[in-house]
């Protein structure tokens, strides 16, 4: 195209070729700067979604090992608690989380970081240690001898400092990267999205006035510029609302879906913690202090009441939605977006407040020397017993994160189908432009001889 190669020089840029080979260069620098901005925002939507998704179910993983270890060991104290060989489903409970503990981690480690990788080993290893020392505990136990209560704390030790501090770690690296990935995609995803407008526009702007040159150099009121004035709009509005619409579900993922099952994971995390420190008050006379301030501190975390406040009263006026308490299950009720969530979560303050009149009865019992019946009504599974209202809060606490885990999902999949077109109609539209543009102007450039 020899047409295209004429060099563009003082003398000659001012006359109609010069000037149309002028508009053909303006018009491949737009169409490259549009093609550009629009890859560009297409692969950052692309990859806060994948990196979203990937860190939220890291993060999902990472309360579960910490949930299965916390109910490991729960039902380690439980084992301890009754007589000898008189607990056998509760040690077949124990095996169950040991194997699942063992299973999320390798799970986790799929998907894992090499730092992560790394975690993960110290959580498996303190999980070896710690089954050790249970075993120890046990054997002495069964023999009646006292001293199991010393290997028990030794375990207990382990879980406190290198499984549940490694768990928490893994949960603040992903959590800290999906966070990132959202702020940063928060920002130069607007501004991407208007460099690919501006772009697109000067590009629409460009053809517009290339078609007034025609018109007022070669008096033709029609070219091949207006198919692609129409069909540079529609691809452009096409193109705009695509990663608009993504960007808006991918927000609503992060601050509907993702910070409520966030609060719900802390809530469920607290809960497992709390009913394993109700473990050891009943199991371990010399640290009781430490076991109650334990577990107050954790249901505090969950749903803390104003002072002189009673949990039958707040529950009630939370069905109101006035909330008179604080905590991870008060975040959760206030960020409530999908079908049947409300409720759910209700469910789960219900059955939180029905657990708490429980433990109430196990301490009482215990303080006035009645152990055995206190034992009982905490490990209990029949109705207005412990191990009964704990599941019952669990259940309704999980059907409340599958809600939101749900909604993540399907935003996560909404904000892809968005722009799962966005890559081939930003190329088409950049090409189609400057093809239209190079058969437009081809008839005028063979009006001039070479």
């Amino acid at each position: 195209m020899p047409w295209i190669n004429t060099t563009l020089t003082r003398g000659n840029v001012q006359d109609t070729p010069a000037k149309m080979r002028l508009h053909v260069l303006v018009n491949w620098v737009l169409a490259a700067l549009f093609l550009v901005f629009a890859l560009s925002n297409y692969g950052e939507h692309r990859y806060a979604i994948t990196t979203i998704e990937t860190a939220a179910g890291q993060v999902k993983l990472a309360h579960e090992i910490k949930n299965h270890a916390l109910n490991m060991e729960s039902d380690a104290a439980n084992l301890l608690i009754a007589e000898p060989g008189a607990a056998a489903e509760t040690f077949k409970d124990y095996e169950k989380w040991r194997q699942d503990v063992a299973g999320k981690i390798v799970e986790a480690a799929v998907e894992a970081s090499d730092d992560e990788r790394a975690q993960l080993e110290i959580i498996s290893s303190g999980l070896s240690e710690y089954e050790k020392r249970f075993d120890e505990a046990k054997q002495l136990h069964d023999r009646l001898d006292p001293a199991f209560i010393v290997k028990y704390r030794n375990g207990l030790d382990i879980i406190n400092q290198k499984v549940l501090p490694g768990a928490d770690k893994l949960d603040k690296d992903n959590g800290d990267l999906l966070i990132r990935t959202y702020e940063h995609q928060k920002e130069i995803g607007w501004v991407l999205l208007g460099l690919t407008i501006v772009f697109g526009a000067a590009m629409l702007g460009w053809t517009w006035h290339t078609q007034r040159f025609i018109l007022m150099n070669f008096k033709r009121r029609f070219s091949l510029l207006y198919v692609g004035q129409v069909a540079g709009v529609l691809f452009l509005a096409f193109t705009a609302f695509s990663f608009w619409q993504s960007g808006r579900h991918l927000t609503h993922a992060k601050e509907y879906a993702y910070d409520s099952i966030v609060s719900l994971t802390e809530a469920r995390a607290a809960g497992y913690e709390a009913n394993a420190a109700q473990a050891r008050w009943l199991l371990d006379p010399f640290f009781k202090a430490q076991h109650e301030a334990t577990f107050k501190a954790n249901i505090d975390s969950i749903a803390k009441l104003e002072d002189g406040l009673k949990f039958a009263d707040v529950e009630e006026k939370a069905r109101h939605s006035e909330f008179h308490f604080s905590g991870s299950l008060r975040q959760e009720l206030g960020n409530i977006t999908f079908s049947g969530e409300r409720d759910d979560a209700l469910d789960t303050l219900h059955w939180l407040g029905v657990y708490l009149g429980i433990d109430s009865q196990v301490r009482e019992l215990e303080n006035s020397g009645q152990h055995e019946e206190a034992v009982d009504r905490y490990t209990g599974s029949n109705d207005n017993e412990g191990n009964w209202a704990f599941e019952k809060f669990d259940e309704a606490l999980g059907k409340t994160l599958k809600v939101n885990e749900d909604g993540l999902d399907e935003l996560a999949t909404a904000a892809n189908s968005d722009i799962r077109f966005i890559w081939e109609v930003s190329i088409f539209q950049a090409l189609l432009q400057v093809l239209l543009f190079f058969l437009a102007l081809r008839p005028r450039f063979n009006e001039y001889p070479i």
